[in-house]
């Protein structure tokens, strides 16, 4: 259902993601795994363009839980997992372009493992 590979960390790729980790000195990137999932890219696409009019994705970081990490890769991200207190412009899956942000959501004792994603940013969102 889903390919995966981990990035070589000489690759153009990694280094690129690795420039994003450098304003920040308290985390070190230590791997890149890219997960392609066809059917969720399909989905993707068809709403970008039917929904969102062809709007170009932002790639922005969603900080979870490690072991939530196999269900977002393989059926996609839930918005109606959510808690209650905690999204202040309303329920749904929350996506930042701040890696410390997103660090806050991930595992408090393990290795912290984000997900980097193309994200569909109505032009009204207020953080933008």
């Amino acid at each position: 259902m889903k390919d995966t590979k981990k990035l070589n960390h000489s690759s153009p790729e990694f280094k690129n993601i690795q420039l994003l980790f450098s304003n920040i000195s308290y985390y070190k990137l230590t791997d890149v795994e890219v997960v392609f999932n066809p059917y969720l890219k399909k989905k993707f696409e068809l709403r970008r363009q039917l929904v969102f009019g062809g709007i170009q994705p932002i790639r922005l970081f969603h900080g979870t839980k490690e072991k939530y990490i196999d269900s977002i890769c393989n059926h996609n991200f839930d918005w109606r997992c959510y808690r209650r207190n905690r999204h202040r412009y309303g329920k749904g899956v929350n996506f930042t372009p701040d890696i410390g942000y997103a660090a806050i959501y991930c595992d408090k004792r393990k290795g912290k493992i984000m997900i980097m994603a193309d994200v569909l940013v109505k032009k009204d969102s207020s953080w933008q």
